[in-house]
């Protein structure tokens, strides 16, 4: 857990890696084949799932924490079968062996009563984190998971604690800004939280959906230049699916403001070819069509929206419009009643409905 080079925990490491380095060679002038592998393979595992050579992500990494522990457990067992050959040549061998075995019985019960304690680590990571750190009480991740956990159970106080002791473990942190920027963000204190993403966004390793949030707080306050740019970070910080086609969408809704529609017909296609069932992105796409007379592949839009976000006021007047324009009234009308029967105070959709139902009053 070194966190700068006079850290004390560099040290451990890099005396726990001679050490290591040592038995290896050890085990090869000595020709203890199976010693030697499982030292190796517990090096190359661990290099491995630390992200110290190869960045294979933190989520995978713990996925594969158990291979460096059976490559260590190769190697204690290869060093202890020598060691209970040599117990039968002292006397009394069959003594030994029972001392070893109750040894070997009560190291097995201690390890399943400690997994059996740990069974309840795992009911949330409110518990788990709690766990984690303390062996680790300045791990970041750990820090800002239980600080997210503290806060979806609704101890605000308890969150932002563990949200400021992860930036002060790390102030240059860009998990940690994310973490606190996003909760600000989410508590509506946005000036806080623009500062803080705005910095995770500018650091050489930015958080995909934190600098995504940063850019939708941007396009809310119609700062169309900076949420661009903002998008533009997101997609650069290799994001996935889902986030990839909401910063399409962002770029697509400044380029609408700018009045470049072909640009953001662009955009909202490349959104859905990210995530298909991107409701924005095909509702966005279907403003752009109408604004180019497409109706028929605007009241596609429309209707992909609708089954995607079922009752939205937006996409049901849409739609009828579309309906209306294309010359199907009584479509138009079926639309316009599910939409006065969902929204009645929305207002265009009442006008909607007057206008299509004018003519069989008269």
């Amino acid at each position: 857990m070194a966190v700068s080079a006079s850290d004390p925990w560099l040290l451990v490491s890099l005396l726990a890696a001679l050490a290591l380095a040592g038995l290896l060679a050890w085990a090869l002038a000595k020709g203890f084949r199976t010693t030697a592998f499982g030292v190796l393979a517990f090096a190359f595992s661990y290099c491995l799932v630390s992200n110290v050579i190869v960045l294979i992500g933190t989520n995978m990494a713990e996925r594969l924490f158990f291979v460096p522990s059976w490559a260590l457990s190769i190697t204690v067992a290869s060093l202890l079968v020598p060691v209970a050959g040599a117990g039968s040549r002292l006397p009394k061998p069959r003594a030994w062996k029972t001392i070893g075995a109750s040894l070997l019985a009560v190291l097995v019960a201690a390890l399943a009563a400690r997994t059996w304690v740990r069974i309840g680590d795992w009911r949330s990571n409110r518990y788990l984190m709690d766990s984690v750190l303390k062996c680790y009480p300045r791990n970041v991740k750990a820090l800002i998971v239980k600080a997210d956990a503290e806060a979806r159970a609704g101890y605000q106080g308890l969150a932002r604690q563990f949200y400021d002791e992860a930036l002060g473990v790390r102030p240059d942190s860009s998990y940690a800004l994310a973490g606190l920027g996003t909760y600000l963000a989410d508590r509506g204190e946005d000036g806080a939280a623009e500062r803080l993403l705005l910095a995770c966004a500018r650091s050489s390793e930015p958080i995909p959906g934190a600098v995504l949030s940063l850019a939708l707080m941007y396009l809310k306050g119609q700062r169309y230049e900076e949420a661009l740019w903002a998008a533009d970070r997101t997609l650069q910080a290799r994001p996935g699916f889902s986030d990839a086609a909401t910063a399409r969408v962002v770029r697509g809704e400044v380029f609408l403001a700018r009045g470049e529609v072909a640009a953001a017909q662009k955009e909202y296609r490349l959104a859905l070819e990210e995530d298909p069932e991107n409701s924005a992105a095909h509702y966005n796409l279907g403003r752009c069509l109408e604004a180019l007379d497409d109706w028929e592949g605007a009241l596609k839009e429309y209707k992909a929206t609708e089954r995607l976000a079922p009752g939205d006021e937006d996409a049901l007047y849409a739609r009828a419009q579309a309906e209306a324009r294309l010359g199907r009234l009584e479509q138009a009308l079926q639309t316009t009643e599910r939409l006065k029967a969902l929204h009645p105070d929305f207002i265009p959709g009442r006008k909607l409905w007057t206008d299509l139902t004018r003519p069989k009053e008269r």
